[in-house]
This record gives C-alpha cells, sequence and structure tokens, in this order.
C-alpha cells in the first residue's frame, strides 16, 4: 500500500496541486490514500493564533492512520518515514488504526 502527502504553502490560488496528484497516481498511490494539504506561512494575510504544537501534521496523522489499519505495516518502517517515534505514533493513533485522543484533538483543530 502506497500514501502519499501533497502539498503547497500558499493558498492564494496560485500553486497548485494537480502536478503533484498526478505524480502520486503515476507512481501506484491510488487517490483515497492521497492527503492534500494548503497552508499559508506565518507571513500570510491571516493574523497568527497560538495554537497547541503536535509532534505530528494533520496529514501524517492520518497516513499513520491508514497504515496502522493494515497488519502488513512494519511499525518501525512507519515511524522512520513520519520522523517520530513509537511512542509518539501510539500517542496519535492505536495498533488497529483507532484515532486516540490526541490524534483526534489535531484532527480536530484548525491549526496546519
Amino acid at each position: 500500500m502506497h500514501i502519499g502527502d501533497i502539498c503547497v504553502s500558499k493558498a492564494d490560488g496560485f500553486q497548485l496541486l494537480d502536478l503533484q496528484h498526478d505524480v502520486m497516481k503515476d507512481v501506484g498511490v491510488i487517490s483515497e490514500h492521497i492527503y492534500k494539504v494548503t497552508t499559508s506561512g506565518i507571513h500570510g494575510d491571516r493574523p497568527r493564533q497560538e495554537v497547541e504544537r503536535h509532534a505530528l501534521s494533520k496529514s501524517k496523522a492520518r497516513r499513520a492512520q491508514a497504515a496502522m489499519k493494515h497488519p502488513d505495516t512494519v511499525i518501525t518502517e512507519l515511524c522512520d518515514e513520519l520522523g517520530v517515534t513509537r511512542s509518539t505514533l501510539y500517542r496519535y493513533v492505536g495498533p488497529g488504526g483507532e484515532l486516540r485522543e490526541q490524534g483526534r484533538t489535531l484532527l480536530r483543530t484548525n491549526s496546519r
């Protein structure tokens, strides 16, 4: 199973996800496993908000959730790919792919 993140750094409409999406599909990632992130940086038009920091981004939490649902997922490799420790991974996502409280909190927030 392949999972992919595609991202643009500005939500101004000038940067598009289309090319990245096409590349992901070309390498075998199905559309349901492609997670799109569009964010503006701290110098964007919106005021900066103080938010709780999470060890995982929303897209990485979704990737972890999808991967953990598959029994053939190698946890060590997933952690390496996401850049987190096993304990951090398990704080957000349970062994069966279910979101834990910290994961649910992360996905409810409006932060990046």
